[in-house]
């Protein structure tokens, strides 16, 4: 695997351990001067730029209405556009967690965007082994409008792209992809399918065709799309082309790009039958099963790396630390997307478990005492 270099200036900023910089403020140096950039108060479709965070989430004692404030600091810092945010609501698209409301008008007020992300709702299999009936499509259909069109209409105006799932293929509830497949074939209507269980199919995409059409109700112009994880981009061909085939074109495709993603190998991009090394092909590969035929934007929806838990060697070859991994992910991607998302902005000692990999992937410590320099430095020097 060829050897990923960083620029120069990049690297020595992300050995550097300085204060952190102050929204609209001037950064002075020996070599340089850095203006942190104001937000005009328009907000950007075409190419966003920021970070996952879940303001939205239900008892998630890292993102606490108290911490949004230094959220968007941060976001300042770090040339920011747009946050990703995952809102966890009711039946009715009333969202559980207060602070959500707290976040959006402080993002709306900043000139800023946000792209929602609803969670995976827990879908029955069929009444009977035939398949779904028409009453029980209807149904889904309808969960979806209703939670699609209450969530828009209550925040019209504060969000403008909506995720409807989350790496739905890795969901153990829908069980759609089977146990050890990669699941990068396109899959076939029937649960027979050797990468896909279908079973449970029908009922996510009539689901997301309530979804759909209960925000574009609302506003038409709000782009709702979804995202999938790594090579397994086969069952979200299928989802896009059947949303098409009902005059439903997805707006976006994302991808989530995490370091084993970008370390690793895959085959079923190509027509040569032996594995190829991933390294700078993730806007590649997604572009060339998403293309703007089938989707209008692609982009990142989430990209990180982390150092909790027991890694391998071999997710990080090139032993780059977190600023520098981020950095080389926005050199290679940023460019040729429409969207990138860092995962994420705060750590979550107290929500995932201190020390656990999915505590560790935050840029930052989620109160402002304790900041990573080292990160936030090299970042703020991106756009």
């Amino acid at each position: 695997m060829k050897k990923l270099l960083l620029p120069a200036l990049l690297l020595l900023a992300a050995c550097q351990n300085k204060q952190l910089v102050n929204p609209g403020s001037t950064v002075t140096g020996k070599n340089k001067t850095t203006t942190q950039r104001t937000f005009s108060g328009t907000t950007r479709t075409d190419s966003l730029y920021g970070a996952s965070v879940h303001f939205g989430s239900i008892n998630n004692g890292d993102y606490t209405a108290n911490k949004i404030g230094y959220a968007m600091q941060l976001a300042r810092i770090m040339n920011w556009n747009f946050f990703r945010a995952d809102v966890t609501t009711n039946s009715s698209g009333v969202p559980g967690n207060a602070s959500f409301s707290v976040f959006a008008d402080s993002v709306y007020n900043a000139g800023m965007g946000i792209m929602v992300v609803f969670g995976n709702p827990t879908l029955p299999l069929p009444a009977v082994d035939t398949g779904y009936n028409a009453t029980e499509i209807n149904n889904f259909y309808q969960q979806g409008y209703t939670k699609g069109n209450g969530f828009a209409t209550l925040y019209n105006g504060k969000f403008q792209f909506l995720q409807v799932y989350n790496e739905l293929e890795l969901d153990p509830d829908a069980g759609l992809l089977k146990p050890g497949a990669y699941g990068t074939g396109v899959p076939t209507d029937n649960e027979n399918d050797t990468k896909y269980d279908m079973r449970k199919y029908r009922a996510y995409l009539h689901y997301m065709k309530g979804v759909y059409s209960g925000v574009k109700a609302v506003n038409n112009g709000i782009k709702v799309g979804m995202n999938y994880s790594w090579i397994h981009y086969g069952l979200f061909v299928k989802f896009a082309t059947d949303m098409l085939a009902q005059g439903k074109k997805l707006s976006f495709m994302g991808l989530d790009w995490y370091n084993d993603s970008e370390y690793g190998t895959d085959k079923s991009h190509n027509v040569n039958p032996t594995d190829v090394a991933m390294a700078n092909q993730a806007i590649t590969r997604l572009k060339l099963k998403f293309p703007s035929t089938l989707v209008s934007q692609v982009g990142l929806t989430e990209t990180g790396i982390s150092f909790g838990g027991t890694p391998k060697a071999s997710d990080n070859p090139n032993h780059l630390g977190k600023g520098g991994f981020l950095t080389l992910m926005h050199s290679q991607y940023k460019p040729n997307c429409n969207f990138l998302f860092y995962y994420e902005l705060f750590k979550e000692p107290l929500s995932r478990g201190a020390g656990t990999k999915e505590a560790e992937f935050g840029i930052q410590t989620p109160t402002n005492l304790t900041p990573n320099h080292l990160v936030t430095d090299t970042l703020s020097l991106l756009h």
